[in-house]
């Protein structure tokens, strides 16, 4: 296992990782396949659980030797691994004119609301969900890095210091 760890520890791993897991479980006959029980929603719910923590590894490992060190890196690595592909399964919830999962077309409607207005909702909450945590984290490291930077701290030392982020 610790071998496992060290490599998706490892910012590529970890991006694709967690990108190939995002794509996997959001095409039609995956969701449809998995949904229809509930053991198979618990696994979806697992694996996307499972690679978001692979995603943030890099940034927060409490092994220092697998933590990302400085700040430009773990900007570019979550700009990069958390920023376009996980807009893929948005855009096609979002702008797609007809539902794409018979488990969510055929499913009983709450409120009146129709299985296309749903996914196109869910498509628009993946993106808005992520973005305040995605740029907020982002903002944060940048003001650290440039306090670093008026420290007189070199960024690398900055950040292996206290806060994983």
């Amino acid at each position: 296992l610790t071998a496992l760890f060290q490599f998706v520890s490892r910012p590529l791993a970890a991006g694709i990782v967690f990108n190939l897991v995002l794509i996997a479980t959001h095409v039609p006959l995956t969701v449809d396949a998995w949904r229809s029980n509930q053991f198979g929603s618990f696994l979806l719910d697992m694996a996307w659980l499972g690679s978001g923590l692979i995603l943030w590894l890099p940034l927060i490992s409490p092994l220092p030797e697998l933590a990302l060190r400085s700040y430009p890196i773990k900007m570019l690595y979550l700009f990069f691994a958390a920023g376009g592909v996980a807009m893929v399964p948005a855009g096609f919830l979002t702008w797609s004119e007809y539902p794409l999962y018979s488990t969510y077309e055929l499913a009983p409607r709450v409120a009146g609301i129709k299985a296309i207005d749903d996914q196109q909702l869910a498509g628009v909450l993946m993106v808005l969900g992520t973005m305040p945590i995605v740029w907020g984290v982002l903002a944060t490291m940048m003001h650290r890095w440039a306090r670093s930077e008026a420290d007189g701290t070199p960024a690398v030392r900055a950040a292996g210091r206290g806060a994983p982020i």
